[in-house]
């Protein structure tokens, strides 16, 4: 047992040091349109923790100091397809039997959550890999300098 713990503590206390440091709280606003829409609450909280973006995310909007609001459209395209055969013609037909499904996010706007106003806003590259990896990338270097603005004061 003393072994175990030994060597379970010092790696405990190593992962708390690779987290993001604690930073203002943020709810994610899902949009209200389209079936897939709300994913992109999922798609841009994994990115955010992925990229140790410096901020709580909480689930309740009225204590949230900011909001994270993203546009979107759905998107609907086939996974995989099989050839089945159509019947009195002897050929196959391609049927898609497998869906994706998801959101396109195509704008990202960190909302002070008393004022309303967006203080920070940003336009995913289409076609340059995840949007909402590319959004987290940019709001992690955003909040770092807002971070250091306010600690020199």
């Amino acid at each position: 047992i003393f072994l175990f713990l030994a060597t379970a503590i010092p790696m405990n206390a190593a992962n708390r040091h690779d987290r993001a440091p604690a930073g203002p709280l943020i709810y994610i606003e899902p949009l209200n349109s389209g079936t897939y829409t709300s994913q992109g609450v999922g798609e841009l909280r994994n990115a955010m923790s992925e990229r140790r973006v410096p901020a709580q995310f909480t689930p309740v909007k009225t204590s949230a100091r900011y909001v994270l609001r993203y546009e979107g459209k759905d998107y609907t395209d086939c996974a995989r397809t099989e050839v089945h055969p159509v019947q009195g013609t002897g050929f196959g037909g391609i049927v898609c039997v497998e869906w994706n499904t998801g959101v396109i996010i195509t704008k990202v706007d960190l909302v002070d959550a008393t004022t309303q106003e967006v203080i920070w806003s940003y336009l995913p590259h289409a076609g340059l890999g995840s949007a909402s990896d590319d959004a987290a990338k940019h709001l992690n270097s955003f909040l770092k300098k807002e971070n250091k603005k306010q600690n020199k004061h």
